[in-house]
C-alpha cells in the first residue's frame, strides 16, 4: 500500500510538474520496488502512459538532470548487469557524477571498484582518494575500510603518492597517532590498528602485521574500547593472525553489542546461530535488526525461515531478506533467490531466482567467494531446467514446518517405493537423534563426496520414505549430518 501511494502521489506531482528531477527519481524508485516484487505498475497512475513503469528511463532522466541519487542507482544498474546490459564504464561514469556531488555511497562504490580491479583497471591511489572522501562524509563502512578518521592525506597527496612512500601529511599524522598509542590512548591504539590492518596494505602493498594489530586491539580492549572489541572479535571469528576461536569471538562481540554496537549485534547473532544456540541468536538478531544491521536482519530472516526460536514463516523470512538486501547484504540477495528457486512461500519462479542469484553474484562483499560458489551452482541448474519440485508452504504460527499437498504426495510415493523395494531402505549416515524430529522430514548431505559443490542430499520423512533432493537449494545449510530440511546456508563460517 505504501509503495502504491508513493507511485500514485509521485505520478500526480509529475503530471503537474513534468521533468522535476526528484519526482522522476522517486517515481523510478517506486516502479523499481514493484519490479523487484514482480508486480505491475499501478493502472491508476496518471503518468503510466508516459513512463509505463520503466524505472530505468526515469533514473536516466533524473540522472541527466543532475540528480545524484539517480546517478548512483543508474550506475548500480549498469554494474549489476541484471536489468540493463552490464557496462562497468557507464557505471563508473555515473558513479563519478554522483561522487562529485558528495554522495558518499557513490564515492565508496568507486573506491571498491578501483581497489578490487575486477571491473575496471586497479588504481590504489584513486581507491584511497574516494575512500577518504566517503569516510570524511561519515559513511561507516568507508571509515572501517580506511582505518582511521583523521590521519589521511589530502586528495592531491593521495593521487600523487607511490607505494612505500607515504604522503607527508599522512606520515606526520601517523607519527602523532603512534605517539598517542604508545602513551596509552585507547582511541589512538584502535585507529592505528585499523590503519595497519586496512589502509597500509591498500596504500603500500605487503602483508598485514597481525601481531602488531592484535597487540594494539588488545591494549584498547583492556581499556574498554568498544570498536576494538568488535574488531578483535572479527579476527578471532575469521582466524586472521590468530587461531580461529568462535567462542572467544562471541565474548568480544558481546562486549561491543552490549554497548550498542549494531554490527557486533549482527555478528553475535550469526555466531550464536553457528553454535546452535538459536534462542540467543534470535534475541540478538532482533536487536541487530532494530539497529538496522543488514547481517542481523538476514539472520533473523533465516530463523523465521527455519522456525528456530520463533514461528516458521516464509513470508516474514522473505520480507526480512528483502530488507537486508536493501540495506546492503549480498547474502540476503542470494537467500531471496533461494526462496524463489525452491518455491518456499512464494510461487516457484526460475526467472526471479536467476535474477536474484545474479544480483548476489555481482554484489561486492567478503562473502563473494561463498556466494559465487553457490549461485553458480544454482544458476547452472536453472538454465538447464533442473528445478526442484516445490515441496513446502510454511505459514505463520508453525514451528513444526507445515507442508503442503505436494510434500504429502512425495512422502507417500517415497514410502510406497521403499515398501515395494523400489527405493533406498535408508539414508547414508545415522538417523536423526531419537525424539528430535523438529520437522515433517529431515535431510542428510554427504560431505564425504568428492564433488566440491554438488554434494548428494537425501531427505527422509518420519515414516521412512526416502527421496533424492540433491537439487534443492542447500537443504542442510552445509551441515555435515542430519538437519531439518529448511536451511539456506546464510553465511560461510556457520558450518565450518
Amino acid at each position: 500500500m505504501i509503495a502504491w501511494r508513493a507511485e500514485y502521489s509521485c505520478g500526480r506531482a509529475l503530471a503537474k510538474a513534468p521533468g522535476t528531477p526528484n519526482l522522476l527519481y522517486r517515481l523510478g524508485r517506486a516502479y523499481h520496488a514493484k519490479h523487484l516484487k514482480g508486480e505491475k505498475p499501478n493502472p491508476l497512475d496518471p503518468v503510466t502512459e508516459g513512463y509505463n513503469g520503466d524505472f530505468r528511463s526515469l533514473y536516466s532522466q533524473a540522472a541527466e538532470l543532475g540528480y545524484a541519487a539517480a546517478q548512483f542507482d543508474l550506475g548500480s544498474l549498469y554494474l549489476d548487469g541484471v536489468t540493463m546490459p552490464k557496462d562497468p564504464e557507464r557505471a563508473v561514469y555515473w558513479f563519478e557524477k554522483a561522487a562529485k556531488q558528495n554522495l558518499p555511497q557513490a564515492q565508496y562504490a568507486l573506491a571498491q571498484l578501483y581497489r578490487s580491479g575486477t571491473d575496471v583497471p586497479k588504481d590504489m591511489a584513486k581507491a584511497f582518494n574516494w575512500m577518504r572522501e566517503a569516510a570524511d562524509a561519515g559513511l561507516p563502512e568507508a571509515k572501517q575500510a580506511l582505518g582511521k578518521h583523521a590521519a589521511t592525506p589530502s586528495a592531491d597527496e593521495a593521487d600523487g603518492q607511490r607505494a612505500g612512500q607515504p604522503a607527508p601529511a599522512l606520515a606526520r599524522s601517523l607519527d602523532m597517532l603512534v605517539n598517542k598509542a604508545e602513551s596509552g590512548d585507547a582511541e589512538a591504539q584502535f585507529l592505528l590498528a585499523l590503519y595497519l590492518q586496512h589502509s597500509k596494505p591498500m596504500l603500500e602493498g605487503g602483508e598485514v602485521d597481525y601481531a602488531k594489530v592484535i597487540d594494539l586491539y588488545n591494549r584498547a580492549v583492556a581499556q574498554g574500547h568498544v570498536g576494538a572489541s568488535f574488531a578483535l572479535g572479527r579476527l578471532y571469528d575469521k582466524g586472521l593472525g590468530v587461531k580461529a576461536d568462535l567462542r572467544r569471538a562471541i565474548e568480544l562481540y558481546s562486549v561491543a553489542a552490549e554497548a550498542g554496537h549494531a554490527e557486533a549485534m549482527g555478528w553475535l547473532a550469526t555466531s550464536y546461530f553457528a553454535i546452535g544456540d538459536h534462542t540467543f541468536a534470535f534475541i540478538w538478531a532482533s536487536k541487530a535488526a532494530q539497529a538496522g544491521d543488514p547481517g542481523g536482519i538476514n539472520t533473523l530472516g533465516v530463523l523465521h525461515y527455519k522456525g528456530w526460536a520463533t514461528e516458521k514463516d516464509y513470508g516474514k523470512a522473505m520480507a526480512l531478506y528483502r530488507r537486508a538486501a536493501d540495506a546492503g547484504s549480498c547474502v540476503a540477495l542470494m537467500n531471496v533467490g533461494g526462496l524463489y528457486y525452491n518455491g518456499d512461500g512464494v510461487g516457484q519462479d526460475g526467472e526471479e531466482a536467476e535474477r536474484w542469484f545474479q544480483r548476489a553474484r555481482n554484489c561486492q562483499s567478503e562473502d563473494a567467494a561463498f556466494i559465487s560458489e553457490y549461485t553458480d551452482k544454482f544458476l547452472s541448474r536453472i538454465r538447464s531446467g533442473q528445478m526442484p519440485e516445490p515441496l513446502r508452504d510454511a505459514r505463520p504460527g508453525s514451528t513444526e514446518g507445515l507442508i503442503g499437498a505436494a510434500v504429502i504426495t512425495a512422502i507417500a510415493a517415497a514410502a510406497a517405493a521403499a515398501a515395494a523395494g523400489g527405493g533406498s531402505a535408508d539414508v547414508p549416515g545415522q538417523n536423526p537423534p531419537e525424539g528430535e524430529w523438529k520437522a515433517e522430514f529431515w535431510c542428510y548431505t554427504d560431505f564425504n563426496d568428492p564433488d566440491p559443490v554438488n554434494k548428494p542430499t537425501w531427505c527422509k520423512n518420519r515414516s521412512g520414505g526416502v527421496w533424492d533432493r540433491s537439487n534443492l537449494f542447500d537443504p542442510c545449510a552445509g551441515v555435515d549430518g542430519w538437519c531439518d530440511g529448511y536451511g539456506l546456508g546464510p553465511k560461510p563460517g556457520f558450518n565450518q
